[in-house]
C-alpha cells in the first residue's frame, strides 16, 4: 500500500508541479505586460465632436418617442450625443434603441456608423482594413450582446474595435498585447473555453490533488522518520 502511495505521490507531484510552473509563468508574463497597452487605453481618442445641449435646439419630445414604444417596458431614456448628433437613447426590456433627436427616426447602426465610431475613438496611425458584422460569439468579444461590428485596423498591433450594433458604441478594444495576455490568462485560470471562470473542474481537481499531496507527503514523511 505504501509503495502505491509513494508512486502516486511522485507522479501526481509532477503533474501538479507543472501546473504550478504555469501559474508562476503566466502570472509573471501578465504582470510584465503594460496594462494600458493591453486595454488599448494608450490609443484612445476622445471624440472632439462634443457640444453642450442648449435651449435653442429643438428636439422631438420624450412623449413622442414613448408613443412608439407602448408595448415595451422603458427602463431609462436620455438624450446624448452619438454618431455626430443628438439622439434619444432608450433602454427597454428588449435592449437599447436609438432615435434621432431631431426627427424621432429610429437609427440603425450600419457599417458607416460603425466606421465613424471606431475612427473617432482611435488615436493610432493605422487605417481601417476590415469591417465585419458578427452574429456568432467570439472570445475577443465575449460577454457582449450580439450583433457586433468588428472593425480591424492595419497598425502593427492589429488593433480591433468591437462596436455595439444597437447603439454604435465601442464595447471592446483588442490588440496583440491583449491576445498574448488572454492566452496566459487562460493558462492561469485553467478555463480553456470561456476563459473567465475561476471554478472550472480543472481548478477544483488540482486543488483536491494538492490536498492529497500534502496528506500523502505527510504520511510518507512520518513513515520515513519511523524507519
Amino acid at each position: 500500500m505504501m509503495r502505491f502511495i509513494r508512486a502516486l505521490h511522485k507522479w501526481l507531484s509532477l503533474v501538479i508541479g507543472a501546473q504550478m510552473v504555469l501559474w508562476l509563468v503566466s502570472g509573471l508574463i501578465m504582470s510584465l505586460l503594460d496594462a494600458r497597452v493591453v486595454a488599448g487605453e494608450d490609443l484612445i481618442a476622445y471624440d472632439p465632436d462634443v457640444s453642450e445641449l442648449t435651449s435653442s435646439e429643438r428636439f422631438v419630445q420624450p412623449h413622442q418617442i414613448l408613443a412608439l414604444l407602448r408595448e415595451r417596458s422603458v427602463q431609462t431614456m436620455q438624450i446624448t450625443r452619438q454618431l455626430g448628433f443628438w439622439v434619444w437613447r432608450v433602454q427597454t426590456d428588449a435592449g437599447v434603441t436609438l432615435y434621432d433627436a431631431r426627427n424621432g427616426q429610429r437609427l440603425e447602426v450600419g457599417e458607416r456608423e460603425a466606421r465613424r465610431a471606431a475612427e473617432s475613438g482611435y488615436f493610432g496611425d493605422g487605417k481601417i482594413a476590415d469591417v465585419t458584422l458578427l452574429t456568432t460569439p467570439t472570445l475577443e468579444a465575449r460577454g457582449h450582446a450580439l450583433p457586433l461590428w468588428r472593425v480591424a485596423f492595419d497598425d502593427e498591433r492589429r488593433t480591433t474595435y468591437y462596436i455595439g450594433a444597437d447603439e454604435g458604441r465601442i464595447v471592446e478594444r483588442r490588440n496583440d498585447a491583449w491576445r498574448v495576455f488572454d492566452v496566459f490568462w487562460m493558462l492561469h485560470t485553467m478555463d480553456y473555453s470561456g476563459r473567465d471562470d475561476f471554478n472550472t473542474p480543472w481548478v477544483i481537481a488540482v486543488g483536491f490533488a494538492a490536498v492529497w499531496l500534502v496528506l500523502s507527503g505527510t504520511l510518507l514523511l512520518i513513515k520515513s522518520f519511523a524507519r
